[in-house]
């Protein structure tokens, strides 16, 4: 995840709203069920939610494969022949 690092506070949040849509949208968790499901804890996933994180390659990796989606789609990134 080379630039990770470089992201603007903006794009933090835009990571968090995106697993936040995720999570309660798609999976409907709570913040508690999810952290279990990813093995981390809920306040990881608070600060990742209120963008003041962002995810582990880990974490990042499990919620697009238990959601479906990609993590181009998690991440905002604008890839040719996607959402």
């Amino acid at each position: 995840m080379t630039g990770m690092a470089k992201l603007t506070s903006k794009q933090k949040k835009e990571i968090g709203w995106r697993i936040k849509e995720i999570r309660e949208l798609d999976l409907e968790m709570t913040q508690t069920q999810f952290a279990e499901k990813l093995g981390t804890t809920q306040a990881t996933i608070s600060r990742i939610e209120k963008g003041r994180a962002l995810p582990s390659l880990e974490v990042l990796l499990k919620t697009a494969m238990i959601s479906r989606k990609s993590t181009d789609w998690i991440l905002n990134r604008n890839v040719k022949g996607s959402d």
